[in-house]
């Protein structure tokens, strides 16, 4: 039972890392890191493009973002062809606003949507 305990220690601390910090208010975020852009999307697909081997064939599936202590974070799958010309399969990624930019778009390490 105590190595149960301890697998799901680890796999709660590796959502926590992959998500950026807990919920926060909403005001609070603003406040720090401005409001969520409108255009959040085209945001987060422009810089993906610097990050995937052929950002045109991309496909998206965003969820809805939420306001974290580091930010605006969400995710969103993507399916984007490989260096072979196939597509990969739907692959989950974490990305994160701040102050109207994009400063982060990677895979998520959990594979669990939130």
């Amino acid at each position: 039972m105590p190595k149960f305990l301890l697998i799901l220690a680890m796999a709660l601390a590796l959502v926590g890392c992959a998500i950026g910090g807990s919920i926060v208010p909403q005001a609070e975020v603003e406040a720090k890191y401005g409001p969520l852009p409108e255009n959040y999307q085209e945001l987060v697909m422009a810089y993906a493009r610097g990050q995937l081997i052929d950002p045109d064939s991309a496909r998206y599936e965003f969820f809805p973002p939420a306001p974290r202590e580091v930010g605006w974070v969400g995710q969103v799958y993507v399916n984007a062809r490989n260096r072979f010309g196939g597509y990969t399969g739907r692959q989950l990624f974490v990305w994160k606003i701040i102050h109207g930019q994009a400063v982060f778009f990677a895979k998520d390490p959990t594979g669990i949507v939130w």
